[in-house]
C-alpha cells in the first residue's frame, strides 16, 4: 500500500515537472513572439526615419548666390567669373549604387532614372563610390545643365576653389561624351556650362547673345570661393526684365531706371555693372604694368 502511493506520488511530480516545462515551453514562445512584434514595430517606426535619412542630409547643402546689391571692386578676370544662368529647376543630382537621383534643394526626391554617370547605373555596377553634381533641370526636364561640382567618383570638391571646380567638371563631361546623348541608360543629357573670366566683352556676351537656352539672371563667382552650402557673399546673382522671366520690378518716374528687385534691393543697370568691370580691369593692368 505504501509502495502504491509512493508511486503515485512520483507520477504526480512527473506530471507536475512535465506540466512547468510546458508552461516554461509557453513562456518562451510568448517572449519570443513579443521579441517579434517588438522588433517589427521598431523597424516600423525607423522606416520612415530611413527613408527620410538621405533627404536630410541633402537638405539645404545646394549653395546658393546672394543679390548683387553692391558691385565688388575686384570684378575682373582675376578674380571673378561669369555665367548666364538657365531657367529650370535646382538640383543636386547624385550617382552611386548604380542608380541616379536628382534632389531638389530641400533634399527631396525630384527623378529617378539611370545615367552615365560614374556608378550610375546597373550596368557599371554597385559601388558605393559617390558623384554629386549641381545642376539646373531644364524646364521641359530634358537637359541637366550643369554648373558645378560637389563630389567626383568619391573625390570631394567642395573645399576647392571654383576656378578648379569649373575646370574638372568641364574635363570629366568632356571625356564622357555618352552623357550628352539620350539613351536607355542616359535618359537625360548632360550640358556642361563653363563660367567665362569676368571680363567687359565676357559680360555683354552673357547678357546679349543667344546662348541656346532662356536665362535666367547672371550669375558671377569669385575664383576663390568654396562651395558652401547656403547662401554664400562669394555667389552673386544678377537679373533684370531682358535676362530673366521671373523679374519683376517698378521702374523710376524721376531717374528711368529700376530702383527695386524682388528682394527690395537696388537693382544696377548692366552699363552700371559693365563700366564697374571695365573700371576695374583697367586698374587691374595698370597694377600688373606698374609691377613689372
Amino acid at each position: 500500500m505504501n509502495q502504491t502511493i509512493s508511486i503515485e506520488n512520483n507520477s504526480q511530480t512527473n506530471i507536475d515537472i512535465e506540466q512547468q516545462e510546458i508552461n516554461n515551453s509557453q513562456t518562451n514562445i510568448n517572449v519570443e513572439q513579443e521579441m517579434d512584434v517588438s522588433t517589427t514595430m521598431i523597424e516600423g517606426e525607423q522606416s520612415p526615419q530611413k527613408k527620410n535619412t538621405h533627404a536630410q542630409r541633402y537638405r539645404e547643402m545646394v549653395m546658393l548666390p546672394e543679390w548683387m546689391t553692391d558691385i565688388p571692386p575686384d570684378l575682373n578676370e582675376k578674380n571673378w567669373c561669369v555665367l548666364a544662368r538657365p531657367k529650370g529647376t535646382r538640383c543636386l543630382v547624385i550617382a552611386s549604387e548604380g542608380k541616379t537621383i536628382a534632389r531638389l534643394k530641400n533634399g527631396k526626391v525630384l527623378k529617378r532614372h539611370p545615367s552615365c554617370l560614374p556608378n550610375g547605373n546597373r550596368k557599371q555596377g554597385v559601388s558605393a563610390d559617390l558623384t554629386i553634381i549641381d545642376c539646373i533641370l531644364s524646364p521641359d526636364k530634358s537637359i541637366y545643365y550643369v554648373i558645378d561640382v560637389l563630389c567626383w567618383n568619391n573625390f570631394m570638391f567642395m573645399d576647392c576653389p571654383s576656378e578648379l571646380r569649373f575646370f574638372w567638371i568641364r574635363s570629366k563631361l568632356a571625356e564622357l561624351p555618352v552623357l550628352s546623348q539620350s539613351t536607355n541608360m542616359n535618359p537625360i543629357v548632360f550640358t556642361c556650362l563653363s563660367p567665362l573670366v569676368c571680363s567687359p566683352n565676357n559680360f555683354q556676351i552673357c547678357y546679349f547673345n543667344d546662348l541656346g537656352y532662356e536665362k535666367d539672371g547672371i550669375l558671377f563667382y569669385s575664383l576663390e570661393s568654396f562651395y558652401v552650402p547656403g547662401y554664400s557673399p562669394l555667389v552673386l546673382l544678377w537679373m533684370d526684365e531682358k535676362c530673366s522671366s521671373r523679374f519683376f520690378s517698378e521702374v523710376s518716374q524721376n531717374a528711368n531706371a529700376y530702383t527695386k528687385t524682388l528682394e527690395g534691393s537696388t537693382l544696377w543697370k548692366p552699363e552700371q555693372i559693365y563700366s564697374a568691370i571695365l573700371e576695374s580691369t583697367n586698374s587691374l593692368s595698370q597694377t600688373q604694368q606698374t609691377q613689372q
